[in-house]
């Protein structure tokens, strides 16, 4: 129900005990980060990049070595003074502007084949989506309206978005092609319809409504035909997020304010179970294995990365001294997360990997006070 690079000396910081200050060791700043390289499980208390950026850890000292992260982030900063999207790769390096041109972007999301950004922009008092490709070419306005178009949610194939849209004095689901052409209106219903998540498979359409009463998940067919509610109940539910195969949706269930549990509904019967009960979830992120989801959970008023194995039920918790701000994404490996948090009082990127649990600062621009809003290549 809720909607890069100054060169920093590297530092070591808190080796608590004498003998754990001859464990700290000089950080590795050789090579970029690639998916034939491995990242060694590093010493309790080792700090900084491979950018000169500073790093801070949370290690398991015997976990098992992983690859580094691969693939490029997309993100917000105002590091010009106003919210532009940019793309950088995982290693921190070759940072580019998408969104030149644009003011007040936000939401970036990467196309299937990785090769396209959709975002939003409020450019002339006027939000709409605008496309771009991953090297900052072909910028383009994708729907032009007074009303306001937000949620861009791309098909599989690449070659549709859907979204939610107030053009009509009311919330509903469109789609159009990526040229811009075809305009549909999938929902008409004097509820309010948000919050559209399109299947793997190209069939489906997830959103949110409440034309019942009550916030619920329904899904329907990019024509409109085959209007289904998923989730019931007098709970209200949000957030639909589609498993990697298409047979399940992940969302949050509102069983009362302030407390949204993560469950998964299976489409074939539509069987529901809840693996969090009575705490604080963000919205959750499939890992492209299917094997995990991870939210942001609050525990004890402070806010965690959580990651949930589906098939052992377990959940680890990857962060804990710094405070995640925004929801994680995946990278296409299953292995990494990428958030945002605030550190020395501006919001940056960070990301973690779910074993060792190492967690790396991405961003750093002393111009910027805001870095956020990550999307990483799927």
């Amino acid at each position: 129900m809720d909607k890069v690079f100054s060169k920093l000396t590297y530092v070591l910081v808190f080796c608590g005990l004498s003998v754990l200050m001859a464990a700290c060791q000089a950080p590795d700043l050789s090579g970029a980060a690639g998916a034939n390289k491995t990242r060694q499980a590093p010493t309790p208390t080792e700090l900084v990049n491979k950018s000169n950026q500073p790093r801070v850890l949370v290690v398991d000292p015997t976990a098992t070595p992983v690859p580094e992260p691969s693939g490029k982030i997309a993100f917000v900063s105002n590091k010009d003074g106003d919210q532009k999207v940019y793309v950088v790769a995982a290693d921190g390096e070759n940072q580019v502007l998408l969104g030149d041109g644009t003011t007040q972007a936000n939401s970036p999301r990467w196309s299937s084949d990785g090769q396209s950004l959709a975002f939003v922009a409020d450019t002339d008092k006027n939000t709409d989506i605008y496309l771009v490709q991953a090297d900052g070419s072909n910028l383009r306005r994708l729907t032009d309206s007074l009303a306001k178009d937000d949620a861009p949610a791309w098909s599989s194939n690449g070659q549709m978005i859907a979204f939610e849209s107030y053009r009509d004095r009311n919330w509903e689901i469109y789609a159009v092609n990526v040229d811009s052409s075809g305009l549909t209106r999938i929902t008409n219903d004097p509820a309010g319809d948000t919050n559209p998540a399109w299947s793997p498979d190209g069939r489906w359409l997830a959103f949110v409504s409440n034309r019942d009463g009550n916030a619920s998940i329904y899904i329907v067919h990019p024509d409109g035909s085959g209007l289904t509610r998923i989730t019931q109940g007098v709970a209200p539910t949000s957030d639909p997020v589609w498993s990697p195969d298409g047979q399940n949706v992940a969302f949050r269930l509102w069983p009362n304010s302030g407390v949204a549990n993560i469950c998964v509904i299976t489409l074939a019967g539509f069987k529901q179970n809840c693996y969090t009960e009575n705490s604080d979830t963000g919205i959750p992120a499939w890992s492209p294995d299917g094997r995990y989801l991870a939210f942001r959970t609050n525990i004890d008023q402070v806010w965690k990365i959580s990651v949930l194995d589906l098939k052992t039920s377990q959940l680890t918790y990857l962060t804990s001294n710094v405070t995640p701000t925004g929801d994680p994404v995946w990278a296409p490996d299953s292995l990494y997360l990428a958030f945002q948090a605030r550190y020395n009082d501006h919001m940056e990127i960070f990301y973690t990997d779910v074993i060792t649990k190492t967690v790396s600062l991405l961003t750093k621009d002393v111009t910027a006070t805001y870095n956020g809003d990550p999307s990483w290549t799927q």
